[in-house]
């Protein structure tokens, strides 16, 4: 290497070191830019934070040998058991100089999709501009880069976005069999002034939260009978790739409760097998968790069935009925750059 270009290489060190440390020391005010968005971590990487991951030499397919790190951490759905923050799945760094490529590798997880429709192969990066990106498979095929999709047949979807002045691609990998399942990701740059920072996650998406009101509800019962007919709710302007965290039943008013002695309120998720465990009347407003997981999620999208159920009445007499009104709120989580 010339001593020019090492030069060089040094003072381009000196200017991302200075911009990071005068973005920490002066930071910009809020009044002058968007709020900070949750899944930016440069103020918490350091210029160096590439060089602190472990690495394994690789030989590609032309022969060369290069070192790169393993992604063994997969992103997991949030839920009141297991709640980690965006930083705890992620891998991120920053780009040092317009000569550096720094890889990683993962695993296609391979899931059966047979009570969800969360892709749990999805790779979501969140980058300034400046940043180039590559994804390769195991026989050094080119599958998704900064550009969009290579092979078609090994994408399932892809999306890129901005945020906050980012970029955002949201990429899912279609499931692979046993052997080829393994993806390297390669990120550089072509900035000779900047040293642009990235993030990446890979397993299931990240998400955010919402909360919409799917409607009132009315729902009937005549004297002896346990249960009433099903109250339905569609819901709308929910994102394709969104699913139902909680559903919330506020109890509005009720007439007829000197018959009975006891009634629950049953929901019906849209699209799943998944059953919700009904909930007394009584102890409005009435919660019911369904905290999507690997092991069942009910898309947000679709038809809720709310219903009166283990209806208990009072006395002997066949007469009188029992009427309650409520409304109901939906918590979701949906696929951010989705």
């Amino acid at each position: 290497m010339t001593l020019k270009k090492k030069l060089g290489r040094i003072l381009m060190y000196c200017v991302c070191a200075s911009l990071i440390i005068s973005c920490c020391l002066f930071p910009i005010p809020v009044n002058a830019a968007e709020a900070p968005s949750e899944f930016d971590f440069s103020a918490v990487d350091s210029i160096d934070a590439y060089d602190e991951y472990k690495k394994e030499p690789f030989e590609t397919s032309d022969g060369e040998t290069v070192m790169r790190v393993r992604a063994s951490l997969e992103n997991r759905l949030p839920s009141s058991i297991n709640d980690y923050p965006p930083n705890y799945y992620r891998y991120g760094a920053y780009l040092r100089n317009s000569d550096e490529l720094q890889r990683y590798y993962f695993y296609n997880l391979e899931y059966t999709r047979s009570n969800t429709t969360v892709c749990y192969n999805t790779l979501t990066i969140y980058a300034d501009p400046e940043v180039k990106f590559e994804v390769v498979n195991t026989m050094g095929q080119l599958v998704v880069d900064t550009d969009g999709v290579k092979a078609a047949n090994l994408v399932e979807y892809y999306k890129k976005s901005s945020d906050n002045g980012h970029t955002v691609y949201f990429i899912e990998l279609t499931p692979m069999q046993s052997g080829q399942s393994e993806y390297m990701v390669t990120f550089s740059t072509d900035s000779v002034d900047t040293c642009p920072h990235y993030s990446f996650w890979f397993g299931a998406p990240l998400t955010k939260k919402a909360t919409v009101v799917l409607g009132t509800i009315t729902l009937s019962v005549s004297a002896r009978y346990t249960a009433s007919a099903a109250y339905p709710l569609q819901s709308y302007g929910i994102p394709k790739r969104a699913w139902v965290n909680k559903v919330t039943i506020k109890k509005l008013s009720s007439t007829g409760d000197s018959y009975i002695s006891r009634a629950s309120l049953n929901v019906a998720l849209p699209n799943t097998a998944i059953n919700m465990v009904p909930s007394n009347v009584s102890s409005s407003p009435n919660v019911f968790d369904a905290i999507p997981s690997v092991v069942g999620t009910s898309d947000a999208q679709g038809t809720y069935k709310i219903s009166l159920t283990n209806v208990s009445w009072l006395g002997t007499s066949y007469s009188g009925s029992y009427q309650y009104r409520g409304q109901v709120r939906m918590e979701y989580l949906y696929a951010f750059g989705a």
